[in-house]
């Protein structure tokens, strides 16, 4: 009994089959054709096409895609650190005006000692 391998056709999947010498008779030869048949009705392989836009775009045009999606992203940090300091300035700006408002002059001399 000897292994040999077998590749389907129509789906290029390998199997390994066992005969009984090495090469398979009419018989053995029928059943390997219907346990082809067999896997291919069993378990369909379903292939998803690619993309046409994506298979279409040149590596440079998917590049530029790219850059415009980090530029935008930068673009959305940049705003954020924007706003956080502006609510900061404005803050300090506050607390100024509270400081200078509760601030007493002092109309007395200070002593020399």
């Amino acid at each position: 009994m000897s292994v040999i391998f077998v590749k389907d056709p129509q789906t290029g999947i390998d199997y390994s089959v066992n005969i009984s010498g090495t090469e398979p008779t009419e018989n053995e030869q029928q059943q390997i054709n219907d346990f082809l048949i067999s896997k291919r009705n069993q378990a369909p392989v379903a292939v998803q096409p690619p993309e046409p836009e994506e298979e279409n775009k040149t590596a440079f045009m998917r590049g530029l895609e790219r850059e415009s999606l980090m530029k935008t992203n930068l673009l959305k940090v940049k705003q954020k650190r924007f706003l956080q300091i502006h609510l900061l300035a404005k803050c300090l700006a506050w607390i100024l005006r509270q400081h200078k408002s509760s601030k007493k002059k002092c109309t007395g001399r200070v002593k020399k000692t």
